[in-house]
């Protein structure tokens, strides 16, 4: 993104100073945190506590926890980072979650990368070693989402290997989800069941009562003592780093929208953001998702695409006073209107426009129509964008290629179920008696993981 020429840097002295900022296209890497908050329960009793109670967004630069009884709340990322790293210094550190989270093992030093470096040379070891584990995450999530049981099992079994005889692995380490229903968390060489094993650290799982003076009471009515309380519970939200997103002046409501591969959303045109997780690590998946960005831009700017959107017949008309586009996908069914009359628009306005129709309504009369009034193909949802794409180039006088890998029966039949589903604002029984089926039949469907 280039700076308007002339504009400066805003600083101190001009902090309310607005300055504008014109791109194709805006990348936001703000993630989804609020940074300077860290999300804390509302605890019972918690200033009677006498110790110190850290949130680790809000680390002390200097922080004593030698000697010290240290008390961690939570069970993710962030706790069991820190129970292995402080486990050597404090007198012992408690690690005190409400529902264990799966836990996996895995070498800090990749010994593939470290044949191949020798041989390969550091940049190409690397780039085959991280090949490596995005198909060895990929594989991994696959297989807990068909065999959730066997890898319930296998995950199991990797920790109590590494823990003490008779260690109550069910209690502390046995989820009530399937893995992968939440994201599961690695821990490098062991180092977090090597404390425990140590006897250095332990793990409690409960649910807090109250706090005390001298520490937590829990449910089972037990009170864990300690100097430091360490609250693992996690950040605030905050989308775009809260920044108001606006289109053609109007505010974006984000639940409003759907997210495309975890980088787009609907509805608003050449923006994308960076977030990590979902089925990977952070690093990974912002790396995967960088790389994909790149891709598209590189693909639209070899097709010459640039691309424009309106949400209603009223936006599209706005925005063809400015610009008629060469090629248009126009749903059919839009908030105020109908996408024929956009198709009218266009058409009547540019005579070399090519226009797709493309709705969850496939219907032989409204497919006549939109050829009627100038639309070139129409394609039923679900269509990817390879269809679209191929759709908008083909010749006039020549039909499109056939897809390479088309959706499958039941895929086409569960996604046109969940968007009827979607526009009955979720109800179930309106989705069922607009789809002449069984509410129970509905159900089950709407129960099941989506068809390959």
């Amino acid at each position: 993104m280039r700076r308007r020429s002339g504009a400066k840097t805003p600083g101190r002295e001009d902090a309310k100073k607005q300055v504008v900022y014109r791109a194709r296209w805006i990348f936001s890497g703000t993630g989804y945190y609020r940074y300077d908050q860290g999300y804390t329960p509302e605890f019972k009793g918690r200033k009677r506590f006498k110790g110190q109670i850290i949130h680790p967004q809000h680390w002390p630069e200097k922080l004593d926890y030698q000697n010290k009884e240290v008390l961690i709340i939570g069970s993710g990322a962030t706790a069991v980072t820190l129970l292995p790293a402080m486990a050597d210094e404090a007198r012992h550190v408690t690690m005190l979650q409400r529902t264990p989270t799966y836990i996996m093992p895995l070498p800090e030093v990749e010994l593939l990368s470290k044949l191949l470096k020798p041989v390969l040379g550091k940049k190409l070891a690397f780039k085959i070693t991280r090949q490596k584990n995005i198909l060895r995450q990929r594989w991994f999530y696959l297989y807990c989402q068909k065999f959730p049981e066997r890898a319930r099992r296998f995950i199991k079994k990797e920790n109590a290997k590494r823990l003490p005889p008779n260690y109550p692995v069910d209690e502390h380490f046995n989820p009530p989800y399937n893995p992968w229903d939440q994201r599961l968390c690695a821990v490098p060489d062991s180092d977090l069941f090597q404390v425990l094993g140590e006897g250095k650290a332990s793990i409690v799982t409960d649910r807090i009562k109250t706090f005390t003076t001298k520490g937590v009471q829990l449910e089972s009515g037990k009170e864990l003592e300690a100097d430091i309380i360490i609250t693992a519970t996690g950040l605030n939200l905050l989308p775009f780093g809260g920044i108001q997103i606006k289109v053609d002046g109007k505010r974006v409501k984000l639940p409003e929208h759907v997210a495309f591969k975890g980088m787009m959303l609907s509805g608003i045109p050449n923006l994308a953001f960076a977030v990590g997780y979902t089925t990977s690590s952070w690093t990974l998946k912002v790396g995967l998702l960088c790389e994909h960005f790149c891709r598209l831009l590189q693909h639209m700017e070899r097709k010459g695409f640039r691309p424009f959107g309106a949400s209603s017949v009223a936006e599209a008309e706005t925005l063809l006073k400015k610009n008629v586009p060469k090629y248009a996908v126009i749903d059919l069914r839009l908030n105020d209107g109908n996408g024929l009359q956009i198709v009218s628009m266009i058409s009547s306005n540019r005579s070399d426009s090519k226009i797709v129709m493309l709705t969850g309504y496939g219907n032989i009369p409204t497919a006549v129509a939109a050829v009627k009034e100038g639309a070139c193909d129409y394609l039923a949802k679900p269509a990817n964008a390879d269809d679209i794409e191929s759709a908008l180039i083909a010749p006039y006088d020549s039909n499109p290629e056939p897809p390479v890998n088309p959706m499958s029966a039941d895929r086409v039949k569960w996604e046109h179920i969940l968007r009827v589903y979607e526009l009955c604002n979720r109800n179930v029984s309106e989705t069922a008696r607009r789809l002449k089926m069984h509410r129970r039949t509905l159900q089950r469907i709407l129960q099941k993981r989506s068809p390959k």
